[in-house]
């Protein structure tokens, strides 16, 4: 495994997307990436229902997480 951080980079078709559509694209990054993050960790569970319910619980705490900080951020 590499130590490297990746790049990510989130263009937009020709369009002008607004400062939402953005902070949506954004999330849904940092969303997917911690599902894949969760189902690597998983893999260190012996049992399928433990990786399944360590994978949900993760999930579930990142989707609050990230509802929360969007509702902060809009807010200020």
């Amino acid at each position: 495994m590499t130590t490297k951080k990746p790049i990510f980079i989130i263009k937009f078709d020709n369009s002008n997307p607004t400062e939402e559509e953005r902070a949506k694209a954004i999330c849904d990054l940092i969303l997917c990436l911690m599902k894949l993050s969760a189902k690597q960790e998983a893999k260190k569970f012996k049992t399928k229902k433990e990786q399944k319910e360590y994978e949900q619980n993760f999930s579930n705490f990142v989707s609050k997480a990230l509802c929360d900080t969007s509702f902060d951020d809009k807010k200020q």
